[in-house]
C-alpha cells in the first residue's frame, strides 16, 4: 500500500479530539489509553512503564555499515567497508569511544565475519580458513582466559594474509587494562577513536529520514526530540520507525 504523507506537529498537549487521522488516533490509544492526554506530541512521546502492546514499539533494525551515520568517522567507516568488502590493505583494525559512539554498531555490521564478546566459548576463539573476518567487542570486559584465546587468535590471523581482525572497546589501546602482549597487539594496525554525532548531524540525519517516510516536521520538533529523548541517534531513528509503522497498521 502506498505510504501517505503526515504531519508531526510541534510540542504540546494533545487529546484524542486533536488527532484527526483515524490510524494515528488509534495507535495514540494503543500507546496511552482512550482519552488520555499526550505529555508531548505522541509520536515520539515516552511508553508508560509496564505498557502491554502487541508489537514492540522499540524493535530496532539490524546495523548495517549503510544506515552507520559517519559524522567525523567517515575513515573509519571507509576502511570497515573496505575489510567487508574483502579489501586486505588493513588488516587490524581498533576502534574506541564512548557509549553511543557507534562501536558495537560497527562491528555487528560486518556481515560475514565472526563475532567475539567477553562470554564466547572457546571454540569461538579458533581459527578456521573458512572465516577470514573476526570481530572482537568490549574487549575491555574480557577475562584473562579470553585474553589468551584472543592474543592466539590474533597470532593465527597474523599469519594468514587473507584474515582481519577488528576489534573495539571503550579506551585506546595503551590504556586498556589488559595483558601487555595482547595491548601490544591490539595497536599493531589502524586505532580510530570515534566521535559521538554533534547535534547538527543528528538533525539532519533525523530530517532526511523523515523526508523518507512522507513526514512533515513542524519546526520545533527535531529540537524538543534532541533536548528531551535519548541522544543516541540509533535510539532515536528506531523510535520514530517503530511508531511510525505502527501508526500506519
Amino acid at each position: 500500500a502506498a505510504r501517505q504523507a503526515r504531519t508531526i506537529p510541534g510540542p504540546g498537549r494533545y487529546n484524542q479530539h486533536s488527532i484527526v487521522d483515524p490510524a494515528v488516533a488509534q495507535a495514540r490509544e494503543a500507546v496511552f489509553g482512550t482519552g488520555a492526554e499526550c505529555p508531548v506530541f505522541f509520536l515520539m512521546a515516552p511508553i508508560p512503564p509496564h505498557t502491554q502492546l502487541a508489537l514492540d514499539l522499540l524493535t530496532e533494525a539490524a546495523p548495517s555499515l549503510r544506515t552507520f551515520v559517519p559524522g567525523r568517522n567517515a575513515e573509519c567507516l571507509k576502511v570497515l567497508s573496505a575489510l567487508a568488502q574483502g579489501e586486505r590493505r588493513h588488516r587490524f583494525v581498533y576502534v574506541w569511544g564512548q557509549l553511543g559512539s557507534g562501536r558495537s554498531h560497527l562491528l555487528n555490521a560486518l556481515a560475514g565475519a565472526r563475532h567475539l564478546h567477553p562470554g564466547s566459548q572457546e571454540t569461538e576463539f579458533a581459527f578456521e580458513t573458512s572465516c577470514l573476518l573476526y570481530v572482537a567487542d568490549d574487549v575491555n570486559e574480557f577475562s584473562q582466559t579470553a585474553q589468551h584465546r584472543l592474543f592466539h587468535l590474533f597470532n593465527q590471523v597474523l599469519a594468514h594474509p587473507d584474515a582481519a581482525l577488528v576489534c573495539a572497546g571503550n579506551r585506546p589501546p595503551l590504556a586498556l587494562q589488559l595483558r601487555e602482549d595482547l595491548r601490544s597487539r591490539l595497536g599493531l594496525g589502524l586505532v580510530f577513536e570515534l566521535h559521538l554525532l554533534d547535534d547538527e548531524d543528528k538533525t539532519e540525519v533525523l530530517r532526511a529520514f523523515a523526508e523518507q517516510r512522507g513526514v512533515s516536521l513542524a519546526a520545533d520538533v527535531l529540537p524538543w526530540l534532541l533536548a528531551h529523548r535519548s541522544r543516541e541517534i540509533r535510539r532515536l531513528i528506531a523510535e520514530f520507525d517503530s511508531i511510525d509503522r505502527y501508526a500506519l497498521m
